[in-house]
């Protein structure tokens, strides 16, 4: 979900609030230029739903596959193929990914960290 929020909202999250219970996870993401996103995991996957909120507009997207495209990318990258997405990219989604955990461990909102 996070590799999809980061193609929909591009790079930029600063912070992420969590609130998570046994079955969810509801992840608040703070851009630097004040937009924001609210993400919604099923702990049990195959769903999810995010809210976009840009400053004239808000976007939802909700799916009950967690990776709707892609995934011939990803096969070609296994058998020798390019890699589907830049190294920059998967670093910035990682990075979201561990402030959302920090946040469900801590109760507090987490920085997500830059290289």
């Amino acid at each position: 979900t996070f590799e999809i929020l980061r193609a929909t909202m591009g790079p930029g999250a600063v912070a992420v609030t969590s609130i998570c219970n046994q079955d969810s996870v509801v992840c608040n993401v703070e851009y630097a230029d004040g937009r924001h996103a609210v993400v919604d995991l099923s702990r049990a996957g195959g769903r999810f739903a995010m809210m976009c909120h840009y400053a004239k507009e808000d976007k939802f997207l909700e799916s009950q596959f967690p990776y709707p495209f892609g995934v011939d990318e990803f096969e070609k990258f296994f058998t020798g193929g390019p890699a589907p997405v830049d190294i920059e990219e998967s670093l910035d989604i990682i990075s979201m990914l561990d402030a959302a955990e920090r946040s469900c461990q801590s109760g507090r909102t987490e920085v997500v960290y830059k290289r």
